[in-house]
């Protein structure tokens, strides 16, 4: 495991305790997880970070998608062709624009965007039932929101 593979898996299970606790997610935002150390740490790590985010945007882990937009310097609002789209729509972009082959980190492969019913049962995030369990809004991305 890379030193920036540890640093993903570290920050990401920091982000599920947190998302889990009850008191966490009874009184937060998507904007209150961004904010969070855990988050900012997967964001820091670029390009590095955005196969095993798209890994857990498969399972089911809509609040990645804003790491993927930032670090992909990606516009969800072009992305998805919507000036409001849901953590689902957001994800399946992401999904579909990575597996296309746009980032150049690998060859395009056929479609493995799920649709939300077929994200695993088995994943790390199938607690959240394949939705995010904070507010669906996403807002403008990219550098300048850095």
């Amino acid at each position: 495991m890379s030193a920036k593979s540890g640093v993903f898996e570290r920050s990401f299970q920091e982000l599920e305790e947190l998302i889990n606790d009850p008191t966490f997610a009874a009184s937060s935002s998507l904007q209150r997880l961004y904010d969070t150390q855990p988050y900012r740490a997967i964001e820091s790590l670029g390009l590095a970070a955005l196969p095993p985010c798209v890994d857990r945007i498969r399972e089911g882990c809509f609040f990645l998608n804003r790491a993927v937009l930032r670090i992909g310097r990606l516009d969800a609002a072009k992305l998805t062709g919507k000036e409001f789209a849901s953590e689902q729509e957001v994800s399946a972009a992401v999904l579909n624009w990575y597996d296309r082959g746009i980032v150049g980190m690998r060859e395009p492969t056929a479609s493995m965007t799920p649709m939300p019913e077929e994200i695993s049962t088995g994943s790390p995030c199938a607690s959240l039932g394949g939705r995010s369990p904070l507010p669906s809004r996403v807002d403008m991305v990219g550098p300048e929101a850095a």
